[in-house]
Order: C-alpha cells, then sequence, then structure tokens
C-alpha cells in the first residue's frame, strides 16, 4: 500500500510539473511578463498537492480564456482582411504570426481594418 501511495504522489507531482510547464507556455506565448506565474508559483509553494494542483488549474483556466480571447480576435481581423482583399481585387494577404498575436499586434490589425 505504501509503494501505491508513493505513486501516486509521484504521478501527481508529474501532473504539477506539466501544468507549471503549459502555464509558462501560455504566458510566453500571450507575451505576459512572469509576474502571474510567479505569484501562481508562489501560492502553491507550501500548499498539499491537490490543492497547488487546483491553483494551477484555475490560473491554466483563466490563460487558456485569454489565448481564445484573442486568437479570436486575429481570426475575426484576418476574415475581415481576407474578405476585403476579395472585394477589392488585390491578391489574398492573410496576417500571419508565429504562436498567438500579442495584443498590440491585434490592435494594430484592427487600425488597419478600420481604414477600409
Amino acid at each position: 500500500m505504501n509503494q501505491e501511495q508513493e505513486n501516486l504522489v509521484l504521478l501527481k507531482e508529474e501532473e504539477i510539473r506539466e501544468l507549471n510547464k503549459e502555464m509558462k507556455q501560455l504566458s510566453k506565448e500571450l507575451t505576459l511578463d512572469g509576474t502571474l506565474v510567479a505569484q501562481t508559483f508562489s501560492k502553491t509553494k507550501d500548499l498539499p498537492l491537490l490543492e497547488a494542483e487546483n491553483v494551477l488549474l484555475e490560473s491554466l483556466k483563466d490563460l487558456r480564456k485569454r489565448k481564445a480571447i484573442r486568437m479570436e480576435k486575429y481570426h475575426k481581423v484576418n476574415d475581415k482582411v481576407l474578405q476585403l482583399n476579395e472585394e477589392m481585387g488585390d491578391a489574398p494577404f492573410a496576417l500571419e504570426f508565429d504562436g498567438i498575436p500579442s495584443d498590440a499586434q491585434v490592435k494594430k490589425s484592427n487600425i488597419c481594418e478600420d481604414q477600409f
């Protein structure tokens, strides 16, 4: 039974490491400063594993939502640009970014859209 418990603890620790990794990656992709990640890590530092996992999952839920919103904005702007290119008879021009466009890039694209 003791070995089984140790295995469960090791498994939970690995899951938490993966959540931390995803959180760092999403923060980087969303061009957020490290404050959110640092705050979340400090919150989870002394918590039991299950509570730490819940804190990480809540933070990840927020980051995933931010990513979805930003990508939705990007796709709307990109679709509008493609539609305008088609209406003007121009060659297709799509807005392209590596990963997730930053808020500034989305706003800049919106400015371009407003000019048409």
